[in-house]
């Protein structure tokens, strides 16, 4: 608010108030160190400082990385209310997708810069695709123990190849289980697939999608 030269001390002072309510903060955070809030504390205060000029569109990088279970589930019910509160658009850059199920309506994966797949997150989430997006799916646990018990993990080969530098054709292929030739030749284009989302693989289209 000062950077901007928005409103008075004052009104710079009422307005902090009420993002302060916005992120259910007690008023008394004002009269404190950055040290002694807990980490939620500083992340609603990190969301606070970002909804200051009334964003239409926040940006998140892994905005739920450093805190504990219990914080991330109030920060999640926190961007919820901000959603329906604010009619905010959240653009979240995460790798916990189950946070992501949670959160997002639409949903991307991307794989070394380039999109692997996209689409409305409920159907991509029951049908993915790539393979990479089955390989991602397959590692969020379930809290239900029945279908845990019968989750198959799968485990990727490999390290990615360097983003500078990488492989021709398909980016994935140099990990990819059910990579065939073309794969390695042909760069795939993205295409319709029955989820109704997009994906960019050789082996999926609008009748089948590769298995792992």
């Amino acid at each position: 608010l000062q950077i901007h030269r928005l409103g008075s001390s004052a009104e710079r002072r009422r307005r902090i108030g009420e993002l302060l309510d916005l992120v259910a903060l007690p008023q008394t955070v004002l009269d404190r160190l950055p040290r002694s809030l807990s980490g939620g504390q500083r992340q609603r205060v990190s969301i606070a400082r970002a909804l200051a000029l009334k964003p239409s569109i926040l940006v998140c990088d892994e905005p739920l990385s450093a805190l504990d279970v219990s914080i991330r589930a109030q920060i999640v019910n926190l961007f919820t209310s901000l959603q329906k509160q604010l009619g905010l658009t959240l653009v979240i850059v995460a790798h916990d997708l189950a946070i992501v199920r949670e959160v997002c309506s639409n949903v991307t994966v991307m794989y070394l810069g380039r999109i692997a797949e996209a689409g409305v997150t409920r159907p991509l989430f029951r049908e993915p695709a790539h393979p990479y997006s089955q390989a991602l799916l397959s590692a969020v646990p379930s809290p239900d123990p029945r279908i845990e018990a019968d989750r198959r993990r799968i485990i990727l080969a490999g390290d990615p190849p360097s983003p500078s530098a990488p492989p021709p054709g398909c980016r994935f292929n140099t990990r990819c289980p059910v990579a065939i030739d073309v794969c390695r030749i042909k760069e795939p284009m993205l295409r319709t697939v029955p989820h109704g989302g997009v994906a960019a693989c050789h082996l999926a289209d609008g009748e089948r999608r590769p298995i792992i």
